[in-house]
């Protein structure tokens, strides 16, 4: 205990120590009251106040007492405790980043205490305060210099630090520090192979090398430690010898992509892309070898179609790799083609060969360059193919044509019903093809996978009720869905049925579902806190980095990628209010099945055991409510978007924000960002344009900011500046120009000079060779917020464009 601020009296000093006791029994309510007892005579004694604390926050009074815990602090600012006690309320509360100055400051007026230093450690790692961890795990290592944890804790610091070498050095003191009976299999294991990393990653190849060979018997995991052989033979250039290690990979597992493109390493061919007749020459040796002592490997069959160049040898190769596929009837044959559909070259004779074995089998019932009769459904495996192919070449009539051929042959196939959904949304007509996705669900209620799609391609279709109701059948029955949803971070879902909410012009609503998904991430990022006990005990360091680096990059990951630009377009569209892109189903394609009576109870979480509370803000405005500056809440979302990305669009929602925020220079920044990864982006013009306009209403702005922003875009801000720059932009831009971009300035000339609409008219619904609905309905939407008149023409335009996307139909008049 803390020494008192008064004299305490005997009797106090046991009422303190029972306090304590009342603690460890749970008895909080009596404990509360013996604290305040105390407190009456001593409001300054830190035992009671730190006591009192930690009760209330076990009497689930989360906010009193941690202001408890603050008034503490600065009641008694050199106190210890009065520190530690506050920063272990704030680690409860995982606010983790609050946490840490409150533990240094506890650590400060205590640096005797390993304890604190302690819990101090996990907390700067997960805020990667690095430097700080570095000096805590060195106190700790004088203070205990026999405990394991403080050794490898050091060394982790070292390497994600960077300093590899002083990772390397400290580690090997660590080693030294142990007994052999310390290192015995995974344990031995991890530590060689760990060491042999610190090497790789110094470039001390032959070090690396030697801790492979002389351990080779002892080391547990043989996959990882042959695959490092192989990775440092390269870079020490030992070709052959990489080769031969690679082959004994691949003879282990020869579908394994990334060996083969170690072993292609290892010929001199770091890319199949743009090879020479030798290098093709050299592959095609390879392969033929490979193929002959691996004959039912798909990939290394695969991948000569990846580099043969010859037209005859590659059709030769293609009816071969094939022949197998249609034959067993295995669907996933346009899949493993897929990759060559950037060829177009390659893409004509597959094209051709497809139509050549359709007409051999209903000619002949065989497959070209084969005598054996093939069965019936060998012919459906061939439409189904042709359906996908013409699909992905954007030749829509004729991929429908083949898929209904396809389903007239065997009306019982779900696989075609799944193709034929994917083609109507391709097309942009939603509501077909969840049609189609249901009838293949129906074929086979019980598949989880048809089931969830369908759920996919019913929110897709703006229908989250029929969603809900293809849920209620797989989920569990005693808990809510949104209840279901969120403890099994199905952020899929979560996702979709905020876009569902986005098109319907529900922001509030759909905001709230977009913060899940942030809410899961931030999960992601608070797991590492469980991992770090586990390593110091295991010793599995190769893991443990490898992770660690994995949740620096949890930010880009497609999911959350994909969600952050829908989570800042809601905080822009509740700010713009443009037109809704599609309004909510009226009538759900499925009802929800009526609950059976166990299903009307209340609903009950199933670990604590307590009852799920009912919702009280479906619509999600009272959690906007809360956010005081909604274009701070975005900035927030695009911090993390913008951390190691080339994604135009998320550069281009910054601008949007940035300019709300009259952040000029920041937008400057953007634009520059945009520039760099292609300068003729209709993006980069548009947001120029929209700055300057800002900038020139805004009678606040610095001289500087604007001289700054008129030498960027290389016009002043006037009207008749930026449209006469805007011909000089299509001029420049010449062959290049695409619909996108005759849509920016079309938009531009109709927001600054309503009087030349029809100028802007005639460059908005100009979309020849635009094949992108997705963009157009962004257009639309974007488009209602300059002129309503503009944005009816568009529409029809889009219609006869995209004649079956459900956004683009006539609106139907009430």
């Amino acid at each position: 205990m803390a020494p008192p601020s008064k004299e305490l009296t005997n009797k106090e000093i046991t009422q303190i120590k029972g306090i304590s006791k009342l603690f460890d029994d749970k008895k909080y309510s009596k404990g509360l009251k013996e604290c305040n007892a105390i407190l009456k005579n001593h409001p300054e004694n830190p035992d009671a106040s730190c006591f009192k604390s930690l009760i209330l926050y076990n009497l689930e009074q989360p906010y009193e007492a941690r202001e408890n815990a603050i008034k503490t602090t600065k009641t008694l600012p050199t106190n210890s405790m009065a520190w530690h006690t506050l920063g272990y309320i704030y680690k409860l509360d995982k606010n983790y980043l609050e946490a840490v100055p409150a533990f240094k400051n506890a650590s400060k007026f205590n640096k005797e205490s390993p304890q604190i230093l302690k819990e101090l450690a996990p907390l700067q790692l997960y805020a990667r305060d690095l430097e700080g961890l570095k000096e805590t795990y060195a106190t700790l290592l004088k203070l205990q210099p026999a405990h394991k944890s403080h050794w490898t804790g050091l060394v982790t610091t070292y390497h994600l630090m960077g300093q590899t070498k002083s990772a390397l050095s400290v580690f090997e003191r660590y080693l030294d520090t142990l007994e052999d009976k310390d290192l015995v299999g995974v344990k031995k294991t991890e530590t060689l192979l760990y060491r042999c990393m610190l090497h790789y990653e110094l470039e001390e190849y032959d070090q690396a090398l030697d801790i492979l060979v002389k351990n080779e018997k002892s080391i547990i995991d043989k996959l990882w430690a042959m695959s490092k052989h192989g990775d440092i033979l390269l870079k020490k250039g030992e070709l052959s010898a990489a080769e031969a290690k690679f082959k004994e990979l691949i003879k282990l597992n020869p579908d394994d992509l990334n060996v083969h493109k170690k072993l292609w390493e290892s010929k001199n061919i770091k890319s199949l892309d743009n090879l020479g007749d030798e290098e093709i020459s050299t592959l095609d040796s390879l392969y033929k070898e490979l193929n002959s002592l691996y004959p039912k490997s798909l990939l290394i069959q695969k991948i000569p179609l990846l580099f043969l160049k010859d037209k005859e040898q590659f059709k030769e190769h293609a009816v071969l790799y094939t022949k197998n596929f249609l034959s067993k009837g295995i669907p996933s044959l346009f899949n493993n083609l897929k990759c060559l559909y950037n060829n177009k070259e390659k893409v004509e004779i597959l094209s051709q060969l497809f139509l050549d074995q359709l007409k051999s089998l209903k000619e002949k019932q065989q497959l070209l360059g084969s005598d054996e009769k093939e069965s019936p459904s060998t012919v459906l495996w061939c439409l189904y193919y042709l359906a996908q192919h013409f699909d992905r070449i954007k030749d829509y009539s004729t991929s429908l044509s083949y898929i209904n051929q396809a389903i007239e042959h065997t009306p019982t196939c779900l696989d075609l019903y799944v193709v034929k959904a994917k083609l109507y949304k391709h097309q942009g007509d939603l509501q077909k093809a969840y049609e189609e996705y249901d009838r293949a669900r129906n074929l086979d209620l019980a598949d989880r996978y048809l089931n969830t799609k369908c759920a996919l391609y019913a929110l897709r279709n703006n229908d989250p009720e029929t969603a809900e109701a293809i849920f209620s059948l797989i989920k569990d029955e005693t808990q809510t869905l949104l209840f279901n949803i969120q403890e099994f971070q199905c952020i899929w879902y979560e996702r979709e049925l905020g876009k569902t909410y986005l098109r319907a012009g529900d922001n509030a609503r759909a905001i709230k579902l977009f913060n899940l998904v942030d809410k899961n991430h931030l999960e992601f990022l608070e797991d590492q806190m469980d991992f770090h006990n586990h390593i110091n005990k295991k010793l599995t360091m190769r893991a443990y980095i490898e992770f660690l680096r994995w949740e620096d990059q949890v930010y880009q990951n497609k999911p959350y990628i994909a969600t952050g630009k829908a989570h800042v377009k809601a905080y822009l569209n509740h700010q713009n209010k443009p037109e809704p892109m599609a309004p909510l189903k009226k009538v759900p394609a499925i009802k929800k099945p009526a609950p059976k009576p166990a299903q009307l109870e209340p609903k009950k979480d199933p670990v604590t055991g307590l009852t799920i509370p009912e919702d009280d803000d479906l619509n999600g405005k009272k959690f906007l409510a809360k956010q005081v500056n909604l274009m701070d809440s975005a900035q927030l979302i695009l911090d993390n978007l913008l951390k190691n990305t080339d994604d135009i669009e998320i550069y281009s929602l910054a601008c949007q924000v940035n300019t709300y925020q009259k952040k000029y220079l920041l937008v400057l920044k953007s634009l520059a960002k945009i520039k760099s990864i292609n300068e003729n982006s209709p993006c980069y013009y548009e947001n120029l344009v929209n700055l300057i306009i800002k900038v020139s209403e805004d009678k606040e702005v610095s001289a500087i900011v604007k001289a700054a922003v008129e030498k960027q875009a290389g016009f002043t801000s006037d009207v008749d500046s930026i449209l006469a720059n805007n011909q000089t932009y299509l001029e420049k831009l010449g062959n290049n120009v695409t619909a996108q971009h005759r849509f920016v300035v079309g938009k531009i000339i109709a927001k600054l000079s309503p009087s030349s609409l029809d100028k802007a008219s005639e460059l908005i619904l100009n979309v020849q060779g635009e094949t992108n609905w997705k963009q157009c309905a962004d257009n639309l939407q974007s488009l209602s917020l300059v002129s309503t008149e503009l944005t009816s023409k568009y529409r029809e335009k889009l219609h006869e464009q995209f004649p079956i996307a459900n956004y683009f139909q006539p609106k139907v008049e009430n």
